[in-house]
């Protein structure tokens, strides 16, 4: 089964230019456990990140030590309905975080990121990131030197499903996401009252918008 992914993510109006991280590698993050909606369940999901483009905040719409973040992505699984196997699931697409506290390009060490934008749609199935529940996780930023840099990551996602774009049917976890993580990710997980990412009330109402 293949799945083509849409990205519907509103841009945030933010004055400073796109940069491209070109010699970032961003490390793929694999959920140890099924994500299910109902009967229908995915198993071995796996995101993969493309190089990322970054913008740096600009004091406005978003805090100047903060970053918005997008890359192509990929992702794979494998698909069952009432416990029968159906098929494997591939696609790609797009997908938009936003890092915490990082004030420059260059800048290494463990941040906070929020998800904020990612959308699937295979077959007329659409698969969405939760527009009410804020998906969070941290990423580990590695200088390798000569320019080159590695990033590790883990997400805990919430996501939900629709046959119709319309009706939407969250997944099955309930306190926290799908643990998505890169095998060499070690960090450890913050305390909840540090994942608050962004400092302006307003932003988080903008980007939650995109589902309305």
């Amino acid at each position: 089964m293949k799945l083509a992914v849409l990205f519907r993510f509103v841009p945030l109006a933010l004055g400073a230019a796109l940069s491209a991280n070109a010699a970032a590698v961003v490390l793929p993050l694999t959920s140890a456990s099924e994500i299910c909606y109902g009967l229908l369940c995915l198993s071995g999901a796996t995101l993969t990140p493309g190089t990322p483009t970054v913008t740096q905040g600009d004091g406005a719409a978003l805090d100047v030590n903060y970053q918005f973040s997008t890359s192509p992505i990929t992702l794979t699984a494998q698909i069952s309905f009432a416990g029968s196997p159906v098929g494997p699931l591939v696609g790609t697409g797009t997908h938009g975080v936003i890092i915490a506290n990082r004030p420059a390009l260059t800048s290494t060490g463990l941040f906070a990121i929020e998800i904020v934008a990612l959308d699937l749609v295979s077959q007329g199935i659409f698969i969405r990131e939760s527009p009410s529940r804020p998906s969070f996780g941290q990423t580990l930023v590695t200088d390798l030197g000569s320019g080159n840099y590695q990033i590790d990551s883990f997400f805990d996602i919430f996501t939900e499903i629709s046959i119709d774009g319309i009706q939407w049917v969250p997944d099955n976890y309930q306190t926290t996401g799908a643990h998505f993580q890169s095998q060499s990710f070690n960090a450890e997980v913050p305390e909840p009252s540090t994942m608050l990412l962004v400092s302006a009330a307003g932003l988080i109402l903008l980007v939650r918008r995109r589902h309305a």
